[in-house]
């Protein structure tokens, strides 16, 4: 399928897709594209050389038939990059030595001092009737509460294994 280019002579802002793409591989991105026709698939493979030529990571093709797979889709997505990312981080750290890290039993000081408040909504998801009905959009009911957040201004250590200072 040939669905032409709007832009053959590149972005109209100037964006430069080899220079967002090597920003991509320098940042260890994992690509992942909701594919919902054919389309694409000429994008999707010079994205690809491009990566590859790049030495950064595949993108990871997703075929969505319809809206209905779309959240699955996305926590597939998040499943897969989350481990990837935990595994390359235990790849880093083979064969050195961890610290040591003192585990304080005490009461924790939540001191308001060093903490900035952050104002953030908190939504809970509440399902009204039976299995059968779960895909049916109106058969999930959203409350809405304004709530406050107290953080610390460094809230985790530094370095590759970023310990929270409290929790």
């Amino acid at each position: 399928m040939n669905a032409g280019d709007d832009y053959p002579e590149g972005d109209p802002r100037g964006l430069n897709i080899t220079n967002l793409l090597k920003e991509i591989v320098k940042k260890n991105i994992f690509y992942y594209f909701a594919e919902i026709n054919e389309s694409t698939l000429k994008m999707i493979e010079e994205f690809d050389n491009e990566l590859l030529a790049l030495n950064g990571n595949r993108i990871k093709c997703l075929k969505l038939s319809s809206v209905d797979g779309l959240t699955d889709m996305v926590t597939k997505s998040i499943v897969t990059s989350i481990s990837a990312s935990k595994s390359m981080s235990l790849h880093s750290t083979r064969g050195k030595s961890l610290k040591n890290t003192k585990i304080d039993p005490g009461p924790i000081n939540w001191s308001q001092s060093d903490m900035k408040k952050y104002k953030a909504k908190y939504y809970s998801a509440k399902y009204v009737g039976n299995m059968d009905k779960l895909k049916d959009p109106i058969s999930i009911v959203f409350d809405e509460k304004n709530v406050e957040i107290w953080m610390p201004s460094r809230p985790f250590a530094k370095g590759s294994m970023r310990y929270a200072y409290a929790g």
